[in-house]
């Protein structure tokens, strides 16, 4: 996996990742017009311009699709469970999930990578959406990232 930081050149990876937290956490996901197209908000008058039609974050529109597509896909982000884990200095993660679904998100803000000691049933897995990478029972969560892992029922390995 590449690390988002390096897919998404035109916008921060703040960008990305507070977006992954959005659509992540419970209750419904609200971005403000033009969030999805990489427009920056300014003191008015200047707040927001027109929408930037052909002139868009192609990367960023795309990210914002796989979140939604993801969104839909899960009903544990939906209306799943959400369970807060220690992951250690500056990592916030939690788990979503439900009788159908589960997913555990990761964002490191750090501007160093970090180690994140995985539940055992996310060991093994593989990054689904976002950064790092797991290697055995640990995600290495590279700086300033986020990671999603899902768990559709199958066998880890």
């Amino acid at each position: 996996q590449q690390a988002l930081s390096a897919q998404f050149g035109t916008v921060g990876p703040i960008f990305i990742t507070v977006a992954m937290v959005l659509f992540a956490f419970p209750g419904s996901p609200t971005i403000y017009y033009g969030d999805e197209a990489g427009m920056e908000g300014y003191r008015d008058p200047f707040n927001r311009g027109c929408y930037p039609w052909g002139a868009e974050d192609r990367g960023l529109l795309q990210w914002y699709r796989r979140l939604g597509q993801m969104r839909r896909a899960a009903s544990a982000l939906r209306e799943g469970r959400y369970r807060p884990f220690e992951a250690g200095e500056d990592v916030v993660c939690f788990q979503r999930e439900d009788e159908n679904s589960a997913l555990l998100c990761a964002v490191n803000r750090s501007e160093g990578e970090r180690l994140v000691l995985l539940p055992p049933r996310w060991q093994g897995r593989t990054v689904n959406l976002g950064g790092g990478q797991v290697k055995g029972h640990m995600l290495h969560l590279p700086a300033l990232d986020c990671a999603i892992l899902i768990d559709n029922g199958e066998e880890a390995g």
